[in-house]
């Protein structure tokens, strides 16, 4: 429902050259604010390691809804061999970027806030009935870690959507291009991202959009854990207390798909952890 309008602007010789978002009457200002956590996160990081978010050549409203007007960036490619290829070169820049994301913005949870922050999160998907029996025992015992100081987590930039549907590519002369791609990949749609995130979640997001290995997917959570400082353990409770944040603000994103996402992220994380 609050989907938003999105529009190609080809030049006189009918390149593309830019896209128009436009928002839903629906969510009038979800555009606006888009732009403006891309903003504070690439504020965040820096131009360095925020060089893969991208500003707009303009931006308003128009008759109530904002808007805003993008360079073109193509998506993943339609034919197999090509997208194999494309998958297979950006798969390690954006691990490596997602984990400098993290170390730039870590942070302490701020005094106070630790309950509102990770407790009341992890208490919803405790008590979500539709949710496996296990995930919610995972969700009790990650509160008792809180609770008992026996796990102290921190917070970090967190993007909310990482997938491979939100990764584009700057324009080349061809699909398969031997520029550096760590400085091709451009990161969409930052809507749903927080400055006070939850760690990992992005990582098993896009670790499950690309079909990455379990060993890959288990080593990359390894060095998550070791920059977080934090057991191997509560790696699936940082992905409990991102997945409770996501549940207490789902707007106009329906329940049974909130349900199938968490499912498949910690169905991906089990499996990095047991293989």
């Amino acid at each position: 429902m609050d989907g938003t309008t999105v529009l190609l602007i080809r030049d006189v010789t009918g390149r593309p050259r830019a896209v128009a978002l436009c928002s839903s009457p629906v969510a009038p200002d979800m555009v606006r604010r888009a732009m403006t956590r891309a903003h504070t996160a690439k504020t965040v990081l820096g131009a360095s390691t925020g060089a893969p978010i991208l500003d707009p050549v303009t931006a308003g409203s128009v008759s109530g809804l904002s808007y805003a007007v993008l360079s073109y960036c193509r998506e993943f490619s339609r034919f197999r061999l090509v997208r194999w290829y494309q998958r297979a070169r950006v798969r390690q820049p954006v691990l490596d970027w997602l984990f400098y994301v993290n170390r730039c913005s870590i942070r302490d949870v701020e005094s106070g806030a630790m309950d509102s922050r990770f407790v009341e999160p992890l208490r919803r998907m405790a008590s979500l009935d539709k949710l496996d029996g296990s995930a919610r025992d995972a969700a009790r015992w990650a509160i008792g870690r809180v609770e008992s100081g026996a796990w102290v987590p921190k917070q970090v930039l967190m993007h909310g959507d990482l997938w491979k549907g939100n990764i584009l590519f700057r324009p080349s002369k061809s699909s398969i291009d031997d520029r550096e791609w760590s400085d091709r990949f451009v990161v969409i749609d930052w809507a749903g991202s927080e400055i006070h995130g939850y760690a990992l979640f992005d990582l098993v997001r896009f670790a499950e959009s690309i079909a990455l290995s379990v060993s890959n997917l288990r080593t990359e959570v390894a060095r998550h854990c070791q920059l977080l400082g934090c057991d191997l353990g509560d790696a699936k409770s940082y992905l409990l207390a991102a997945l409770g944040h996501i549940y207490i603000n789902l707007e106009h994103f329906p329940l049974p798909s909130f349900i199938s996402m968490s499912e498949n992220c910690l169905a991906t994380f089990e499996r990095s952890m047991t293989h």
